[in-house]
């Protein structure tokens, strides 16, 4: 039980820690498309 517990946890981490880059990343080329659009 203790073993699973733990390796959710860890699960869930690596999870969201994948998310939290991939939102950064969607968020950067979202913010550099309408940097380009302005100057545009």
């Amino acid at each position: 039980m203790y073993e699973e517990v733990v390796f959710n946890r860890d699960a869930l981490n690596s999870a969201m820690g994948a998310l939290d880059r991939l939102g950064k990343q969607h968020y950067i080329e979202k913010f550099n498309k309408n940097v380009e659009s302005k100057r545009g």
